[in-house]
């Protein structure tokens, strides 16, 4: 069972992160949002950004090689910890933008599906 409880990572928002940071504390865990615009910063190999869910924005770093797809108003998922008020994260996923949402869904709810 410990081996299994390993390998699983709980998805939350960042306002879901902030008002309950233990949930990062034992696990990593995945969280999603969209890439705020204007908070991309590269640091040589490294990358700091924020991502929000609309309601909270929740700062992320990052090193490594990022996805095709990264940059701001994008959604995003990392896995990671959440340390003293910052995101490390050690993987990275970039979601497809809103031209991809079926016709049903405004940009709005786009911005609102790419955090989940």
């Amino acid at each position: 069972m410990f081996e299994l409880s390993k390998s699983i990572s709980f998805f939350c928002t960042p306002t879901e992160l902030v008002a309950d940071p233990i949930k990062s504390s034992r696990y990593p865990i995945r969280v999603g949002g969209m890439i705020v615009k204007g908070s991309i910063v590269r640091h040589g190999d490294s990358v700091t950004f924020s991502i929000t869910d609309l309601g909270t924005e929740l700062e992320v770093t990052y090193r490594g090689v990022l996805p095709p797809m990264f940059g701001e108003d994008v959604g995003a998922i990392a896995k990671g910890r959440f340390v003293d008020g910052v995101f490390i994260a050690e993987e990275l996923l970039a979601k497809h933008d809103e031209k991809y949402m079926p016709k049903k869904y405004s940009s709005s709810d786009a911005a609102v599906i790419g955090s989940s």
